[in-house]
């Protein structure tokens, strides 16, 4: 734990690693979330609501959120879906 962290703060590559980590770790207020998302232009789409592109409704695992930047109108045409793993091998991470 401490001696860990102490050991980070010393070098500077890691020392900035725990500071992005640690502020990643803060408690989020959804509705702070909301009015960001708004104000930079995004519109939100919910699973199960009105304006959610149906093709997406209709997939087996549909995103349950969707922040929309853009036109819409290319959600209803042919797709390409791109994923990768949430917590990338270290490796992968650079």
């Amino acid at each position: 734990g401490v001696q860990v962290l102490s050991q980070a703060l010393r070098n500077p590559h890691r020392a900035e690693k725990a500071a992005r980590l640690a502020q990643a770790s803060q408690p989020v207020d959804p509705a702070e979330e909301l009015r960001r998302h708004r104000s930079d232009g995004r519109r939100i789409r919910v699973w199960g609501c009105p304006g959610y592109p149906e093709r997406l409704a209709a997939d087996p695992f549909p995103p349950v959120i969707l922040f929309v930047e853009g036109a819409e109108s290319p959600l209803a045409g042919p797709a390409l879906a791109l994923g990768g793993p949430r917590h990338a091998p270290p490796a992968r991470r650079s």
